[in-house]
């Protein structure tokens, strides 16, 4: 993609003879297509572990942040950067597929979402998982289209679900799931005191009598 347009996020000047809603759609498509690009591009930067890239670094806020749900958090850029680093180093056969991609551009406030369907596969070496994840854009005071959040969903195996080690996510999962407090203390029958306690009270309520 061309420099000029790589700057200003995907939205070239404008033709003077266009009318303002036609140029106002025209750089919302320009727009769209340069963060679908970005996307696949910071895919490839993960692939290849090419974390120091210069346009990847140009392209991301200084306190970008990533929320992968229940699991990992990173405050900054530069634990994101590690993380991936980390990712790769333990699992070197990690690779990411873009399976789709869909974008939604606020022009006027100079937002933008993308969520990208992500397949990874060699993480570890036999697991393949399917995952949703959704990057935040906005403008710098250079107006160029920065990443300043990551947000990212646990993901399931494809169906039909084959036999497979499970990922680092599934197991810091079932590891929440083991050490979260217990906030019922439900009886055998399944009802809890208070429930029984108040059935106690109704039986012993006489019905009211008709004059």
């Amino acid at each position: 993609m061309a420099e000029a347009s790589d700057a200003q996020g995907g939205a070239p000047p404008a033709d003077s003879t266009e009318t303002p809603r036609r140029s106002i759609k025209k750089a919302r498509q320009e727009t769209e297509k340069f963060l679908i690009e970005m996307c696949h591009f910071f895919t490839a930067c993960a692939n290849s572990g090419d974390h120091d890239n210069a346009r990847f670094w140009k392209h991301m806020a200084k306190d970008f942040k990533l929320n992968m749900v229940d699991t990992q958090q990173c405050s900054n850029l530069y634990e994101y950067r590690d993380y991936l680093a980390s990712v790769r180093a333990a699992y070197p056969k990690w690779h990411i597929e873009v399976l789709d991609c869909s974008v939604e551009v606020h022009e006027k406030l100079g937002r933008a979402k993308s969520w990208i369907m992500m397949r990874h596969t060699g993480w570890p070496e036999g697991c393949e998982r399917e995952a949703l994840n959704v990057f935040f854009w906005k403008r710098n005071e250079s107006g160029v289209r920065i990443c300043c959040h990551h947000q990212g969903f646990q993901g399931v195996a494809p169906l039909p679900l084959p036999f497979e080690v499970p990922s680092p996510m599934d197991e810091a999962n079932d590891q929440r799931i083991k050490t979260a407090p217990k906030t019922l203390d439900h009886t055998i029958d399944g009802d809890s005191p208070d429930t029984q306690a108040r059935s106690g009270e109704d039986a012993h309520r006489r019905p009211l009598e008709r004059s």
